[in-house]
Formats: structure tokens, C-alpha cells, sequence
């Protein structure tokens, strides 16, 4: 079985399903930048009044705010594959905002991650594995390179690849002006509130939100993105809900089914994910990573493609 043959056994099940209207869509968007509003509100109040006595609160803060930030990341993937709203119009208005919060570019974003899906794992024409292939990511996962991936973004050796700022004005005269407005708003926060503005705003976004968009991307793929065919070239990392809502807050860890179907809205992935369980190919893939207690004899662990 083929990634081919999914696609023709599920395409018309999975051709229609509803996205979000305007206002659902604008109410998870608003959520978001609430929940890091609210985050580095609190962190402020807790830099200012406590000391080092809220050091533990003041990080678990700084791990929310990188992972709601990798919430609008998604969102503004979404939004490339017109999937967050149905209006194409809306995806492109909410895929912007996004981007001016993460001083980002979403048209760029746009037309690289379509070459990922066009040209998945191509040394040369997947725009998205560019900036993996210096990290080894198509090379089998061993218990070595695991800790290599592990180790690289806690030492800050993905920020060569992995640095998010983009200041262009490719999205229009508005957008890149509000990225400068970003930009000197974060600038006098150094001034105003150094110590808040470094640790509830830099450090996840350019240290914590950077080494989940790695991880991410590792798990999403390490081992398996120079196979031939699409079904092996992704995977699944299915957890618990709550970690889920945590870790990969718009179903991002339902990698595999995004790429077999990358018009499904991400609401609907889990079930989809369900529904493909019914092919023996798709159900015999290791869709939990669960890892082996000893290694292989060839070094190889349990995230490699059969």
C-alpha cells in the first residue's frame, strides 16, 4: 500500500470537511495572543515582586508563552494551505497577523512550505528540508543521533538555521511597518522592564520557541524524510490530550495524516487518523514512538521506516 492508493481509498471521504468560520476562527486566534498577553503580564508581576523566589513560575511561564506562540506558527501554516477559515481571503489577513507577531513573512512561508509538500525530503527543491539537512535529520535515528537532536537546540546550535526573524515587506507596506512597530515596542521594553522583557519575551521566542519548532520538526520527520513514498516519510506522535494541548497545540503531531491529506483542517485530523487505522499499511506504522528498551543490532530505534 501506497500513500498513492490512501489518498484515492479516502480523497472523496476527506474532501469536504467544514473549517472554522470567520469568528471561530478569529476567537482560537484571540486566545493565543490572550493566553501570551496574559503570560507575560503575570511573569512581569512575579519578576517584580518576588525575585528569585518565582524563578521556577517565571520559566514554566516562559515554556507557555513559547508554546502558544508555535500555536500561531501553526496557525500561520494553516493558513498557507487555506485550511484555518473558509474565506481564502480571511487565511491570508489571519496567516499576516500572525506573522507580524512572530516578525515573520507569511507569503514566503507560503510559497517554501508548498515545495515541502511537492517535494518532500528532495535535497534540492524542498525549501523546508533546507534547513535540516545540516542537521543530519535524513540520516536513521540511533540512539546517538537522537541525543545529537536532543542536545542542539538546548545549546543553541539550531539558531544558525532556525533564527525566525524576517523584516521584508513581501506581505505589503502595512505589515512590514507593523513588524517595525513589534520590533522598537520589544526594543523599549529592554529599556522600560529589562529583566521582564528578556525572560517572558526573548528567551521563548528566540531560545524556547526555536528549539520546539526543531524538535518538532525532528519528530515530524527525523529517519524518514528521504523515503520514496509519502507514507513513510512522515510519522505520528500521538500523546495524551492534555500533552497534546501542551506540545502540539493545533494537532501538529498528526504529521503523517497532514501529509497524506494537507487540505484536511487540523480539527478533523484526529478522526481522520481513526478512520485510515482501517488500512493494515497505514495501522502497521509505529504511531506513538515508542521506543525499545535495547537498541537494534544496527544502532537503529523504533523511529525508522520498515
Amino acid at each position: 500500500m501506497s500513500a498513492k492508493h490512501i489518498r484515492r481509498a479516502f480523497r472523496q471521504e476527506f474532501k469536504d470537511l467544514p473549517r472554522n468560520g470567520f469568528w471561530a476562527a478569529a476567537g482560537i486566534f484571540a486566545s493565543y495572543l490572550s493566553a501570551i498577553a496574559g503570560s507575560i503580564g503575570l511573569g512581569a508581576i512575579l519578576i517584580a515582586d518576588l525575585g528569585l523566589a518565582s524563578a521556577p513560575w517565571v520559566a514554566i511561564l516562559a515554556v507557555v508563552i513559547a508554546t502558544r506562540l508555535r500555536g500561531l506558527n501553526n496557525i500561520v501554516h494553516e493558513c498557507s494551505h487555506y485550511t484555518f477559515t473558509r474565506s481564502i481571503r480571511a487565511n491570508v489577513m489571519f496567516g499576516r497577523i500572525a506573522a507580524v507577531v512572530l516578525l515573520g513573512g507569511f507569503r514566503k512561508y507560503e510559497r517554501e512550505h508548498a515545495t515541502h509538500h511537492t517535494f518532500l525530503g528532495d535535497h534540492e527543491q524542498d525549501k523546508d528540508f533546507e534547513n535540516l539537512q545540516v542537521f543530519q535529520i535524513d540520516k536513521p535515528v540511533t540512539w546517538g543521533s537522537l541525543g545529537r537532536h536532543v542536545v542542539t537546540p538546548i545549546l543553541g546550535l539550531h539558531l544558525r538555521r532556525y533564527f525566525p526573524v524576517d523584516l521584508s515587506f513581501e506581505d505589503g507596506r502595512m505589515v512590514g511597518l507593523a513588524k517595525l512597530g513589534v520590533l522598537a515596542a520589544v526594543a523599549l521594553g529592554v529599556w522600560l522592564a529589562p529583566w521582564t522583557t528578556v525572560l517572558m519575551v526573548l528567551v521563548p521566542y528566540l531560545y524556547i520557541l526555536t528549539a520546539i519548532n526543531y524538535w518538532n520538526d525532528c519528530v515530524d520527520h527525523a529517519g524518514l524524510i528521504g523515503q520514496g513514498d509519502d507514507l513513510y516519510a512522515s510519522r505520528n506522535l500521538i500523546l495524551p490530550l492534555p500533552l497534546r494541548t501542551v506540545l502540539f497545540p493545533r494537532n501538529d503531531c498528526f504529521h503523517l495524516v497532514h501529509h497524506l491529506f494537507p487540505s484536511v483542517p487540523v480539527q478533523h485530523l484526529p478522526a481522520c487518523h481513526r478512520r485510515l487505522l482501517s488500512e493494515p499499511a497505514y495501522a502497521a506504522l509505529n504511531h506513538h514512538a515508542r521506543l525499545p528498551r535495547t537498541p537494534s543490532s544496527s544502532g537503529m530505534i523504533g523511529w525508522s521506516a520498515p
